[in-house]
């Protein structure tokens, strides 16, 4: 426990130092945002967290059903990561696709491949 606190203590102060040694940059990048408007920013962000924890009630009422008892937070952090991944991940929109949407393009066939080939 106490392990871990130092480590999340020093990655913390690590990226400190790397913000502030980045100064230059993150006060340009700051310019940028003079001429935000906070009512339309404040509403895009409460409409991502209500679109996350959506997600995260969709994934729990299927799981419900096939008999999982998850709760709502566990899965609004899982949709919280997946999210994350899907953004940070340098990969083409093909790549990441799959990772961002939790689904793979799998086919399952009854009988025979089409063109008679199995």
């Amino acid at each position: 426990m106490i392990v871990r606190y130092a480590v999340g203590v020093g990655l913390g102060a690590f990226i400190l130092l790397l913000l502030v040694g980045q100064r230059g940059e993150f006060s340009g990048a700051l310019r940028h945002l003079d001429h935000l408007n906070y009512a339309w920013a404040s509403g895009a962000a409460l409409a991502e967290v209500l679109s996350i924890v959506g997600y995260g009630f969709l994934q729990q009422r299927v799981l419900q059903w096939s008999g999982a008892e998850i709760s709502l937070r566990s899965l609004t952090l899982v949709s919280l990561a997946n999210n994350a991944i899907a953004y940070s991940v340098p990969a083409s929109r093909r790549c990441r696709a799959p990772i961002g949407t939790g689904s793979f393009d799998v086919t399952v066939r009854a009988g025979p491949a089409p063109g008679g080939r199995s």
